[in-house]
């Protein structure tokens, strides 16, 4: 918590790992009656804006634990702060399929269907 300063912060946690990531991170406000509405969105979601063409040199591979490290390098890069745990527990999360995408052997991105995602199937 410390390089979130005095910005107030949340948590958005898998069920199973709410206890520890609040624990850990010392929050001092916990809100127990908030509800989580799962994908509401205000336009129409549609899998006709994504494309299945990657890109000269890109390839995706299904989740395996040996590529966590270039993960979270990866996300790292984004964010500006290691998410290790976080996407170890998400990537292996039930009933979710994990791809990664790497070029010229470093990760350039990732994406996990979970069995919450609109009109996902198994």
């Amino acid at each position: 918590m410390e390089h979130g300063g005095t910005a107030n912060c949340g948590s958005n946690a898998v069920l199973d790992m709410y206890k520890i990531y609040r624990d850990r991170a010392v929050f001092p406000v916990e809100e127990p009656d908030w509800v989580c509405i799962k994908n509401q969105t205000s336009t129409d979601v549609s899998q006709i804006v994504l494309s299945n063409i990657v890109p000269p040199g890109v390839y995706i591979q299904p989740f395996q634990d040996y590529f966590l490290p270039a993960m979270v390098a990866y996300d790292q890069a984004l964010i500006g702060f290691k998410r290790s745990l976080q996407l170890s527990y998400s990537c292996k999360e039930v009933n979710s399929k994990t791809l990664v995408a790497f070029k010229d052997g470093a990760c350039v991105g990732f994406g996990t269907i979970k069995e919450s995602c609109l009109g996902a199937e198994g």
